[in-house]
């Protein structure tokens, strides 16, 4: 498996208490945005240098606490920061590949997020243990 993938099952399990992340790993359990073209949005992941120099990726498409819909905050960097809805990386070249759809990469949506290499046990079984 390439090593891509292993660092993004591992971020994404350091990472799995955040509403975000339990979205990427079940999108059919959450709701979805209908967009314009037909397609469907449950993220609109972005990037950004903060405060410090520090680089995050976070959605700019979430989940209200109290209520099941997905809405945009008028600043979702605020918001990511305020509900640690944000993953930190080491640059902000490793945050926009990862949120430039290097989440989705490892994932095969149409196939109820099952890994695209089949072959790769450690990663069924990894998913197994998660009940996913």
């Amino acid at each position: 498996m390439p090593e891509k993938n292993n660092n993004i099952l591992e971020l994404l399990l350091q990472n799995q208490d955040k509403n975000f992340v339990q979205r990427i790993f079940d999108t059919n359990k959450y709701p979805q945005r209908q967009n314009a073209d037909g397609s469907s949005s449950s993220h609109l992941m972005a990037h950004e240098t903060i405060e410090g120099g520090r680089s995050i990726a976070f959605p700019t498409l979430v989940q209200g606490k109290y209520a099941p819909n997905l809405f945009m905050p008028k600043n979702p960097i605020e918001y990511a920061l305020e509900n640690n809805e944000y993953i930190e990386f080491n640059s902000l070249e490793e945050a926009g590949d990862f949120s430039m759809d290097g989440y989705k990469e490892f994932f095969d949506y149409d196939k109820d997020l099952e890994p695209k290499q089949e072959d790769d046990s450690l990663i069924y079984l990894l998913l197994n243990l998660m009940g996913r």
